[in-house]
């Protein structure tokens, strides 16, 4: 994706602030998307739309310093939508561009196969979704992952093996177990950062939103009479 840019515009920091404002602008969108498919309103689906700006990681430090990251959102939410469409109506063009995300994602991060493997799992547990399993045109999705992987295949397998061994990142010290509670700390640790201001904004409109208690409710709607006082 990036070469793809600069062979448009050229190399520089044109190119990448372009990518990186397209993708912010992408995720934005498909969120708006995303939330029209699980809520009934478009007036929630666009507040949340742009209540991202109010994400510290979103708002910050998307324009700053990340890049993979947005690439996986958009990835993400693409295939999310792509899959639904094609769930609801099974055809070769909605499998192919299933397969192009599919592909797509990988390129853009190989853990993406980890969120398509999970998506694959919760498609096949639901019986309204199961059947694309086992129709014929699901083959499409195959071709189109293939698509964009191809080209980094054919020139990953005309490197010198060797080359390719030397480069592949060191193993850290220190036990496995003890990196993977590591990373759930950091992970812990950072995962309020990520909703911060978003969710003092959220709490300060459901206390301003808060409804009365069911008896208030039943009060407030019962007639005023005073007669069986008197």
């Amino acid at each position: 994706m990036p070469a793809a840019t600069q062979q448009v515009v050229g190399s520089g920091p044109f190119s990448y602030i372009l990518l990186r404002y397209a993708l912010i602008a992408a995720a934005g969108i498909l969120f708006y998307f995303g939330l029209l498919r699980t809520v009934a309103s478009a007036r929630v689906a666009a507040a949340f739309s742009l209540s991202l700006m109010l994400f510290f990681w979103f708002g910050w430090e998307a324009h700053h310093s990340v890049s993979h990251s947005l690439a996986i959102i958009v990835a993400m939410l693409a295939l999310w939508l792509a899959a639904l469409s094609y769930c609801d109506r099974l055809s070769l063009a909605r499998a192919f561009g299933l397969g192009l995300i599919i592909g797509f994602g990988i390129m853009a991060k190989w853990s993406f196969l980890l969120v398509v493997i999970s998506l694959g799992m919760a498609l096949g547990l639901d019986r309204s979704t199961r059947r694309i399993f086992a129709d014929p045109r699901s083959l499409m999705i195959l071709a189109g992952a293939l698509l964009p992987v191809l080209p980094f295949l054919l020139w990953l397998a005309a490197l010198d093996p060797d080359v390719v061994t030397s480069r592949v990142a060191i193993v850290q010290p220190g036990s496995a177990l003890g990196r993977t509670l590591e990373g759930a700390m950091d992970f812990i640790s950072l995962l309020p950062l990520v909703f911060l201001p978003w969710i003092l904004v959220v709490l300060g409109l459901a206390y301003r939103s808060r409804r009365p208690p069911v008896e208030e409710q039943a009060r407030a709607s019962t007639p005023i009479s005073i007669g069986w006082r008197i």
